[in-house]
């Protein structure tokens, strides 16, 4: 069973706990004198686990909330007497992929905001300005066939129950949102780089805390990506950049590969790699972002005007007529 909030909430507190032990460890501190310190649920459980003499990452294990990427990290970190430096590299990579998450998070939010603020204006219009101007239209004896259409709409479907189906529309729509879904439609054409961006900083991730290649293409492979073939390619002797490159990898990182494969040192490689990728990322996201807020004005006014037009016109002919 999962002992932490789900969704970001989950993220959260695993960097907290990550960030909390490397630093109290880096200060010499026993790691099961350092979780009474704590009261959570979590730390406690992880404390008796350790009082009887389970190594840490089966400690880790039971609490069923760390990853097989997280608790081979730690694994390997015991046997090298490094625990306090694999806890500090976990907190680093959640503090980035929670920080990447809350750039997306913002270049949805304020075009979601500026849909709602139209939906909520379309309702009171409907229900409390169409209605009164379309009786006193027919009372002048002029008829709009649009606005009749939207009286007659909101007539047959009573308030609360208009309501109620919005409600569960969004509902729907939140619940069948997920990042397979929304992050293509963010990043477009780049979403291939994103996804191997992804792949790449787990891989780095692993051969910082001292894994071999193979086996942390088995463990990503055991985590659902899609390193099959890596690993397969790898056992036979072949090297990452040739394989990549007939996945069509980015030139960026064949870039890279190649040239880690020449001085002997992956890590690094992998780690230029992902400054500059993550560098164009956040920028893509910018220019996203500065592109977006005007666009979402500019669609919000349109719709406004539309709505506008549509209540004043009959308006202006009404009065034209007598």
């Amino acid at each position: 069973m999962d002992i932490w909030p789900m969704g970001k909430g989950k993220h959260f507190q695993k960097e907290v706990f990550f960030h909390e032990k490397s630093h109290y460890l880096k200060y010499g501190m026993n790691f099961t004198e350092l979780l009474v310190l704590s009261d959570r649920e979590e730390d406690q459980r992880l404390r008796q686990s350790l009082l009887v003499g389970k190594p840490l990452s089966e400690a880790m294990e039971d609490l069923e909330c760390f990853s097989k990427k997280e608790l081979t990290l730690i694994k390997f970190s015991e046997e090298t007497g490094h625990v306090a430096e694999a806890f500090d590299t976990l907190y680093q990579s959640l503090k980035g992929a929670r920080e990447f998450r809350e750039k997306i998070l913002g270049l949805l939010l304020y075009p979601l905001i500026l849909l709602f603020a139209t939906m909520v204006f379309f309702f009171f219009a409907l229900y409390f300005i169409i209605p009164p101007m379309d009786e006193m239209l027919g009372a002048m004896g002029q008829h709009q066939t649009v606005l009749r259409g939207l009286n007659d709409f909101q007539a047959q479907i009573p308030m609360p129950y208009f309501v109620m189906i919005f409600i569960i529309g969004v509902y729907m729509v939140y619940k069948r949102m997920n990042p397979q879904s929304v992050l293509p439609i963010i990043f477009g054409k780049q979403y291939k780089n994103y996804e191997e961006m992804q792949s790449m900083e787990s891989l780095h991730l692993l051969l910082r805390g001292g894994i071999n290649i193979l086996e942390a293409l088995e463990i990503l492979l055991a985590e659902g990506y899609e390193v099959g073939y890596l690993v397969e390619g790898v056992k036979e002797g072949e090297s990452l950049s040739l394989l990549l490159e007939q996945r069509e990898a980015s030139s960026l990182l064949l870039q890279y590969l190649r040239l880690a494969e020449e001085t002997g040192d992956l890590e690094e490689g992998l780690f230029s790699y992902l400054l500059v990728q993550k560098a164009f990322f956040k920028e893509f996201l910018r220019k996203k972002t500065a592109l977006l807020e005007p666009t979402a004005i500019a669609i919000m006014g349109v719709l406004v005007f539309l709505l506008s037009m549509l209540l004043t016109l009959p308006m202006l002919n009404a009065y034209e007529s007598l």
